[in-house]
This record gives structure tokens, sequence and C-alpha cells, in this order.
């Protein structure tokens, strides 16, 4: 009968090592496919979104809207600090990048 002591004592035992015949070198180049998968869908879906819905957008109500609102942006503190914000986030991450 298994009581808590040799409950404790069956799970701390060490376990028989399992032949692994090449399946976690297997398993960790399916998930850098697929990561690497994943990485070019989220870089070439939107492109190709704007690619499809370009033609369907009227260039000269497109081009008055950004010069309408172009002065308005440039202008911006908001847009300012973000861009700064987002400058330094990217310089701390190349250097902590190069540290390790």
């Amino acid at each position: 009968m298994i009581d808590d002591r040799n409950l404790d004592d069956l799970l701390s035992a060490p376990l028989d090592q399992v032949p692994d015949h090449g399946f976690s070198a297997r398993l960790m180049d399916r998930i850098g496919r697929r990561a690497s998968r994943i990485d070019t869908a989220v870089f070439w879906a939107p492109l190709a979104a704007a690619a499809i819905a370009i033609p369907f957008v009227p260039i000269h109500d497109l081009t008055d809207a950004v010069l309408r609102l172009s002065p308005g942006i440039a202008g911006s503190g908001a847009v300012a600090l973000a861009a700064a914000v987002l400058a330094l986030t990217l310089s701390l991450d190349n250097a902590l990048r190069d540290r390790t």
C-alpha cells in the first residue's frame, strides 16, 4: 500500500533515461520553422492587404487628407515624445543585445 512516505520516495527517485532518437532535434527544428513562417506572415500580410486596397483608394482624396493632417502631426508634442521613446527603446534593446 502506498502512503505519504512511499509516495514521496517514489516521486523523488530519479527516472531512467529514455532514448530520444532525434526527437528533441526534430522538435526544435519544427518550432524554428514555425516561428519563421509566423514572422514572414506578420511581415507580408499587411503589405499584401495594402497592395490589394490601393487600387480602390481614391488617390486625390488620400493626398488631400495627408496634406491636411501633416502640419498637425509634425507640430504635435505627443508624436515627438512617442518618437523619442521609440528611439530610446530601440537604442536600449540594441545595447542589451550587444552586451549578451
